[in-house]
């Protein structure tokens, strides 16, 4: 048996190369393998981008607004009322929302992005975290917020150098269109003097979230607690802040990988049996009613390496002519594959659990998990490869053509079916600037 040895690397997804001279012994019969492979993987595991899906992200985080719809704009964070009055109507120049933009959507949407780069299912479990810890983190600031902006504002007012249109803006600013529901105003809106009116706090004001009492917060404040198990579930403590005050949208993308409802909220009905759901946000009307959970509230996710990596496989097809496979592809038709080399996206993990000195199981774990990401060896040279494929005309053998391919389980709608559903899309790889794949083939003569 000889061999011989073709090492190829390309900056793009396909590779094309002649030799001057024929590359095997015409004489004899080949077989090609692909024995090592390098490839960079540049596409993250989670979807980002939903083509015709009419979204693009996974949940919204709205507020009990007692009477409105949970659709109407009046439900969400971004509509926060600037002043303390219901009549407040906002000037063209005003802004309806928190100054500074406390609230926007980007920061009431969870999205995966450059904002919360999601590789394995602990950065998911983080950022999840880090999203409701930063919701109430922004009540807490937004008394520090209103003051900064009335010392800009009055320093405007204040100026001798100031034109008569800069006063009259600033001013609008600090009074409001009515008077009373501007910047001033906004900080006594959103906090409350306690210990005798010594301490002020901030407060999650109750007229325009899930009615009841105002409730003070501070840093201490417990929100939404998640925690990632070692099955890689979830489980998600909802406080009685939440429960009262707040409810989650869940998109249908995240009501898959996630296995939630559409809608999380919770109360207390008759003999204090939690209502959760529609039925905890509605109570079988179509707009929010009052009502809460005074203790914490738990729910579990699915099993998240079940849907949570999009990513299937890295293909590697040829056109040297080489003996054809029949396979079933991912849309159910059967086809010719000229496939000489298959890489599916497997992930290893460990889970360690800690024990106190009794040897009781804690809570605490340590979940690692492969990150797949940058430039991957998917076949080193000291790898067993079984596959080879027979070349049905070595003669004048000069044209080595390989081409890079990878599956992914896209999330889409499906006009046929009037939902949306995974779709498995076969796509040529992406390159980075200056970003190569490499590998060696070898033909073996039989």
């Amino acid at each position: 048996m000889d061999y011989t040895d073709v090492h190829v690397t390309s900056r793009s997804q396909v590779v094309d190369c002649f030799t001057q001279y024929p590359l095997l012994d015409g004489t004899k019969n080949y077989a090609v393998q692909l024995t090592e492979f390098n490839c960079p993987v540049n596409l993250g595991p989670m979807q980002t981008n939903f083509d015709g899906v009419g979204y693009d992200y996974l949940f919204e985080l709205r507020r009990k607004n007692v009477g409105v719809a949970p659709n109407h704009q009046d439900s969400l964070l971004t509509t926060l009322p600037y002043g303390v009055g219901a009549n407040h109507t906002a000037a063209a120049s005003v802004s309806e929302h928190l100054p500074v933009n406390l609230f926007t959507t980007d920061l009431t949407q969870f999205k995966i992005g450059n904002l919360r780069p999601v590789e394995n299912i602990g950065d998911l479990a983080y950022h999840i975290q880090r999203f409701f810890n930063d919701a109430i983190g922004r009540y807490l600031s937004v008394k520090e917020v209103a003051d900064k902006n009335v010392a800009i504002q009055q320093a405007i007012v204040d100026d001798v150098g100031s034109s008569a249109a800069q006063i009259a803006a600033a001013q609008l600013l600090l009074n409001g269109p009515g008077g009373d529901d501007g910047l001033t105003a906004l900080a006594a809106f959103y906090t409350q003097a306690v210990d005798g009116n010594d301490v002020v706090k901030p407060i999650i004001h109750a007229a325009i979230h899930g009615r009841g009492n105002d409730v003070t917060i501070s840093a201490a404040s417990r929100f939404v607690t998640v925690v990632l198990e070692g099955n890689s579930q979830l489980r998600l403590y909802f406080s009685p802040i939440f429960n009262e005050h707040f409810f989650l949208v869940v998109t249908e993308y995240a009501q898959k990988i996630l296995g939630l409802t559409e809608i999380i909220a919770f109360r207390a009905g008759a003999a204090q049996i939690v209502k959760v759901s529609k039925d905890a946000l509605m109570d079988g009307t179509n707009l929010i009613v009052e009502g809460t959970v005074a203790d914490t509230v738990e729910i579990r996710s699915i099993e998240l390496e079940r849907f949570f990596d999009r990513r299937i496989r890295l293909d590697v097809e040829t056109q040297m002519g080489v003996q054809p496979t029949i396979i079933w592809s991912t849309d159910n038709q059967q086809k010719v594959s000229h496939v000489i080399a298959t890489f599916p996206f497997s992930k290893k993990k460990s889970v360690k659990y800690v024990c106190d000195s009794e040897g009781t199981l804690l809570e605490q774990i340590a979940y690692s998990q492969d990150v797949i990401r940058g430039n991957i060896t998917f076949r080193k040279a000291e790898d067993m490869v079984n596959e080879r494929y027979k070349l049905l005309n070595p003669k004048f053998f000069h044209n080595i053509r390989l081409e890079v391919f990878i599956t992914l389980k896209n999330w889409e709608f499906d006009a046929a079916q009037n939902k949306s559903r995974f779709v498995f899309r076969r796509e040529k790889i992406s390159l980075l600037d200056d970003q190569t794949w490499t590998g060696k083939l070898r033909f073996l003569s039989i």
